[in-house]
């Protein structure tokens, strides 16, 4: 029980973004059960695991996140309660973006002779070492194109396609004195000179 607090006002102790109700598109099937939100969106399943201390609320195509007084124990927790459910309303939002729309990342392999091939679904990525190195795609993780030197990715999950991808350029990072190396086609890299002795 909330000690010593019988009279708060609960919209101090909620983030700002998380006091505005997120809408359902009518593609998207949610359900609360037990602290869990389960999506679906009738191809891919997500589910989002809540602290007691939020209280989520689903009505009429709309998700509203609320403090669950009964589970606060102390004012240390009920400061928690305003980051958390900035944190939430976040999530929340990212996982209906992405069953609604899908995330995407293209993954550039720049150097001379780095190459990428793909077959059945693994990568296959010669980057001048002495041996190829093949990553095996995720299920929940689709090709959409790609070439020798350039990939697409595709996921309704935005955490498991950004982990995939940084997996991807952790096999070789950008050399910041000739740019070769793989990354992001949004990535900047700020190429070094050289100093000549």
């Amino acid at each position: 029980m909330l000690c010593k607090l019988k009279y708060f006002n609960e919209s101090k102790f909620i983030s700002r973004i998380a006091k505005i109700n997120i809408l359902l598109p009518n593609n998207i099937n949610i359900r609360y059960i037990n602290n869990i939100l389960y999506f679906d969106n009738n191809i891919y399943f997500y589910e989002l695991k809540i602290k007691k201390i939020i209280l989520i609320i689903v009505k009429d195509k709309y998700i509203s996140i609320n403090i669950n007084k009964k589970y606060i124990k102390n004012k240390k927790e009920l400061k928690f309660c305003k980051s958390y459910s900035g944190t939430i309303k976040s999530l929340i939002s990212n996982i209906i973006f992405g069953l609604n729309f899908g995330f995407y990342k293209k993954i550039i392999i720049y150097g001379i002779g780095y190459k990428l091939n793909v077959e059945n679904n693994i990568l296959i990525f010669n980057l001048g070492y002495s041996h190829l190195i093949k990553c095996k795609v995720p299920i929940n993780i689709l090709i959409k194109d790609y070439n020798n030197n350039e990939i697409i990715l595709f996921s309704y999950d935005k955490e498991a396609l950004g982990n995939f991808c940084n997996e991807i350029k952790m096999l070789r990072k950008p050399d910041v004195y000739k740019g070769k190396g793989i990354r992001y086609d949004s990535d900047i890299i700020k190429i070094k000179n050289f100093r000549k002795k």
